[in-house]
């Protein structure tokens, strides 16, 4: 048929997005159910060594963060680093983004699930397709003026694709 469709969920936890901490920020985070079982797990231990909390169920290394939790660690977190290679739009992309948490994807992620209209690299998240480039992402994004220009670009796109009331998302 050659049509792509593309489905993005109900926001609907806008009252629990906590302001995004400037500057001192704490491990990146990634948030993935059973990342040891999704085709990802090549890329799971390098990213622990690069400082990476791998948090979800079943066999993520860091174990499973209570949701209530979730915005307190992104409010925090120098940015989240998906690992998946694709898969649907879930929370665990849309919630960094409406924290203003640079979110960072395997190269593959962008094209395969056909998010071009909310994932632009370089402008609202930052890919990568080797441990070095996930490095060199990670650093970029120590800096603070990166940090905040790739977060809030991605904050403000979340805004214009998932959310059509733009009096009730702040």
């Amino acid at each position: 048929l050659g049509k792509v469709y593309t489905f993005y969920p109900t926001f609907t936890r806008q009252d629990r997005v906590l302001p995004r901490a400037q500057g001192d920020y704490s491990a990146p985070v990634s948030f993935v159910h059973n990342c040891l079982s999704w085709g990802c797990q090549g890329f799971v231990e390098p990213a622990r060594k690069l400082g990476v909390k791998a948090y979800g169920g079943g066999n993520s290394p860091d174990g499973l963060v209570p949701h209530n939790k979730c915005f307190e660690i992104l409010q925090k977190a120098l940015c989240t680093v998906y690992l998946k290679g694709g898969g649907a739009v879930d929370y665990s992309i849309l919630e960094p983004m409406a924290c203003a948490c640079p979110t960072t994807f395997h190269s593959s992620y962008v094209h395969n699930c056909r998010l071009y209209d909310l994932l632009e690299p370089g402008v609202t998240c930052l890919t990568w397709s080797t441990e070095e480039e996930m490095r060199s992402v990670i650093e970029y994004l120590r800096i603070p003026a990166n940090n905040r220009r790739i977060g809030e670009a991605g904050r403000e796109r979340m805004k214009q694709v998932v959310w059509n009331d733009p009096d009730g998302f702040r």
